[in-house]
């Protein structure tokens, strides 16, 4: 593949400021059929690559992507208040948002297949990805921002700078991918869908272990020690064991009570589910119980995507043309909430949990700066 010098100063910028953990795009897997459009993303044929292609941006690339134009060190948060859309659209909508791990940089994937990095300090595309490989509802990345492992058809783990494939997840008779995680050692992937979690082998590619999960997967996550998958399905709160033959250990929830779960989002300690009646619930993954439900907006309408993050004891849900900032120890809302014009369907917190990455139905990518976190 030929280097444009603008794909070569992404590099350069990407190297230079990602720095952090490893950050979950968490999009309901439901939005592809919502949006105008829609369908289930489909594999390139084989020996295909997708080509990146250059976003148009206004003015010499040089003044868009040089380091030292707005300082990586997260004082250009402080700077910003409100709420901006971010230039440029996906006009047949959003499918996922995600926070590359310096918190500087974000990536949206759209049904038009193209996949955007934007610079957050000035609102402006980087770079654009186009291809069957870059229309997903999920996306995870290594700790450096370098790489990125999307939950398409099939799952693909790729260059952040430039686009290119380095390894395509195939596995046999899987149903659409909904969910992925990375290990935090990076050698192990794990991709959910319906019926089954699949466990792979980075280096090779290789499928290591598949387990057969009932219902639909839609948040996974490794351990904090590696030792575990944890996964939510709209049934249950599910512990897989990556290597060996171990059955995993499902309990289901008790759906009599919390009604049909449409997203989740899983963490260490706990889960955040919502609900096609417009409900938000947090399951302790310690007890296995439910610890406190509350409305997730006036109407009983669906929540669209969540995000929780259990380190600022935060949540953030969309739904109703509305994002809300909640406590989850207390589920009382924080602030007051976003009214966002065309259906917001994918949201995501900062890893610092000072903004929020919201993606909608009519194409917009919007970024909130939201209420600082108060410090344990």
């Amino acid at each position: 593949m030929t280097v444009t010098p603008k794909q070569l100063l992404v590099v350069l910028v990407l190297a230079t400021a990602c720095r952090g953990h490893g950050v979950a795009a968490r999009a309901d897997a439901s939005a592809a059929a919502r949006s105008e459009g829609s369908t289930a993303p489909s594999a390139e044929p084989r020996g295909r690559t997708a080509t990146p292609t250059a976003a148009p941006a206004s003015g010499p690339a040089s003044s868009l992507l040089a380091p030292t134009a707005v300082p990586p060190d997260g004082s250009w948060v402080a700077k910003f208040s409100g709420a901006k859309v971010l230039s440029g659209k996906h006009p047949l909508g959003v499918l996922a948002v995600a926070f590359l791990p310096d918190g500087a940089h974000a990536l949206s994937s759209g049904v038009d297949g193209k996949t955007r990095i934007w610079d957050l300090r000035t609102g402006q595309v980087l770079a654009t990805f186009s291809g069957p490989r870059f229309k997903f509802t999920r996306v995870v990345f290594t700790r450096d921002g370098q790489r990125a492992l999307s939950a398409g058809e099939p799952p693909t783990y790729w260059t952040v700078a430039s686009g290119d494939v380095l390894r395509e997840l195939k596995a046999p008779d899987t149903d659409v991918t909904n969910a992925v995680a990375l290990s935090h050692d990076e050698r192990l992937a794990a991709s959910g869908s319906f019926g089954s979690v699949s466990i792979w082998d980075l280096a090779s590619g290789k499928l290591s272990r598949r387990i057969d999960i009932r219902g639909q997967i839609l948040s996974v996550r490794f351990s904090d020690d590696d030792r575990h998958v944890q996964l939510t399905t709209d049934q249950s709160s599910c512990r897989v064991e990556p290597r060996g033959a171990a059955a995993p250990r499902c309990l289901d929830y008790p759906l009599l009570d919390v009604g049909r779960i449409t997203t989740g989002s899983v963490e260490q300690e706990a889960t955040l589910l919502g609900t096609r009646e417009g409900l938000l619930f947090v399951w302790d993954n310690k007890t296995n119980r439910m610890r406190r439900h509350w409305p997730a907006q006036r109407s009983t309408t669906e929540v669209s995507d969540l995000d929780l993050s259990g380190k600022h004891h935060r949540a953030i849900s969309v739904g109703d043309d509305m994002a809300r900032l909640w406590n989850v120890d207390s589920g009382r809302p924080i602030g007051s909430p976003l009214r966002i014009a065309g259906g917001p369907i994918a949201v995501q917190l900062s890893e610092d949990g000072r903004l929020a990455l919201i993606g909608a139905e009519n194409g917009d990518v919007r970024l909130w700066k939201l209420p600082e976190p108060k410090r344990p």
